[in-house]
């Protein structure tokens, strides 16, 4: 799930294809005919898709669907994606919360590389229960502190940093981070982070995580996370 940037740790991100399976699972697999009853073909850009999709859901469901707000494209958002998307949600149309409830239909269409403005993929349709609970929403890599006080394993870490004695009063600062450089608590945990060390993290091999020195003083080792299983 995560890809560990070795020479900048706020590069590190979530692999896009793992995270859109654990967050919205398998894409459903559309008849060829039944698509195209709507006027849709794969290769159209989602854009130029949303009122054929919305149709398409509702016959699915038996019920009207609409889309809900405006396509949203991770290129415009903070996130730690590995690489973007564009995406729109599909509502039932009375629905009051779309976030929170049952049988919401996502539409991704995946960024290809290059420019944002194009080169976009085939999109693909997913069928999710609550989104707010799916984890679609945090984009974002988040960051674990912890001391490190022992100068033997400091030694084992071959890294350029220097030993430096890692004192109590050091704490409140690794308590901020665990605190604030955490998916759900800001877009961006890295930068969270950035704003506490006097310079920018070194990743150790040995250690398998990063080690960088707190502009408070002291040694600590950080190590990226996410919230979602993998």
């Amino acid at each position: 799930m995560i890809n560990v940037d070795l020479n900048y740790f706020d590069c590190t991100s979530l692999d896009t294809e793992k995270f859109l399976e654990v967050t919205l699972g398998d894409p459903i697999e559309l008849d060829s005919p039944l698509v195209e009853t709507f006027g849709l073909e794969p290769g159209d850009w989602l854009s130029n898709c949303e009122d054929g999709i919305a149709k398409l859901v509702g016959c699915l469901e038996g019920q009207p669907y609409q889309a809900q707000g405006q396509l949203e494209n991770t290129y415009n958002h903070e996130q730690q994606l590995s690489d973007d998307f564009q995406w729109q949600v599909f509502a039932p149309h009375d629905c009051a919360d779309y976030i929170w409830s049952d049988d919401i239909y996502v539409a991704v269409e995946p960024h290809l590389g290059g420019d944002p403005r194009g080169n976009y993929g085939a999109w693909r349709l997913y069928k999710v229960d609550s989104l707010g609970d799916s984890g679609f929403y945090d984009q974002v890599v988040g960051w674990h502190c912890e001391p490190l006080r022992s100068f033997t394993e400091w030694n084992s870490t071959r890294i350029d940093i220097k030993f430096e004695l890692f004192f109590e009063s050091s704490l409140e600062s690794v308590e901020q981070i665990n605190e604030q450089a955490s998916p759900g608590y800001t877009h961006y945990p890295a930068g969270i982070v950035d704003d506490l060390l006097k310079d920018s993290p070194e990743y150790s091999p040995k250690l398998e995580c990063f080690v960088g020195v707190l502009k408070c003083g002291g040694l600590v080792k950080l190590t990226p996370y996410s919230n979602l299983p993998y």
